[in-house]
């Protein structure tokens, strides 16, 4: 190789490393775990604004501490963004039934005029289901009144909107993304101070006997075609008898 070169490939692998950098996922300090009802693993997020999550009972809790959006007038727009990433399985018997994402934070804009927004994402993946497409659900806060007050944004997904009937192994994305515009005079500025993402596991309904997501009378008319034809072992016993009636009447009236 010519000297004169490499200067310029030590330049070019520089700058290739630096973007490798500047692109990859923050590890969560505790990116695996197991809990009484399901465990997670590959816990990252883009930019680390989120910070890094403690873990209570179902919810992993985020507290930033430098997720601020701030513009100065004539500066333009300033935006900052966090993505959360993670990948949760249920234990055995056991389904999702609600995934929730909740961000709180504080927003001031001067007299003068100005804008803030917020838009938070919550995004699931069937990981057992490779032909799923991920589900996603997005809130949007917009603000132009003057003042300093405190926001929050929350949405969920529950295992009806994901058209599943017992998920079980689900890769969960949540985004935040806030906006500040100042006009005239003063600051305008935004920022997230709490974030949560939760997840909710039950044990499968038992009186949902066709699997639809909801336990209704469609549920006992199904049951019934089946048990006359000696094909409904409720109870698991390996035969079709009057204690599955029973048993699915029972399980029938107390619900999901």
């Amino acid at each position: 190789m010519n000297a004169p070169a490499l200067p310029f490939l030590a330049s070019f692998l520089c700058t290739l490393l630096a973007a490798s950098v500047a692109t990859a996922d923050v590890s969560w300090s505790r990116p695996s775990g197991v809990c009484e009802t399901f465990s997670w693993s590959d816990g990252t997020m883009a930019t680390g604004r989120f910070g890094d999550p403690a873990f209570e009972i179902d919810t992993f809790v985020f507290s930033p501490t430098a997720f601020r959006a701030e513009s100065a007038a004539k500066k333009g727009a300033a935006t900052a963004s966090d993505v959360i990433h993670y990948v949760v399985e249920a234990v055995p018997d056991n389904c999702f039934r609600l995934l929730t994402l909740r961000v709180d934070g504080q927003l001031s804009i001067p007299s003068a005029g100005g804008q803030v927004s917020a838009e938070i994402v919550l995004s699931v993946e069937d990981l057992e289901d490779p032909l799923a497409e991920p589900i996603a659900r997005t809130l949007r806060l917009s603000s132009t009144r003057a003042g300093t007050r405190g926001w929050t944004l929350s949405v969920d997904l529950s295992d009806t909107d994901l058209d599943l009937s017992c998920p079980r192994r689900l890769r969960i994305l949540s985004s935040c993304e806030i906006t500040a515009v100042a006009q005239g005079s003063g600051v305008a500025w935004i920022d997230c101070r709490t974030g949560s993402s939760s997840v909710s596991v039950n044990g499968p309904c038992m009186a949902d006997w066709n699997n639809s997501g909801a336990a209704d009378v469609q549920d006992f008319y199904d049951f019934i075609d089946l048990f006359f034809i000696d094909a409904a072992d409720f109870n698991g016993d390996g035969e079709t008898t009057s204690q599955d009636f029973f048993d699915f009447l029972m399980a029938y009236f107390a619900g999901c």
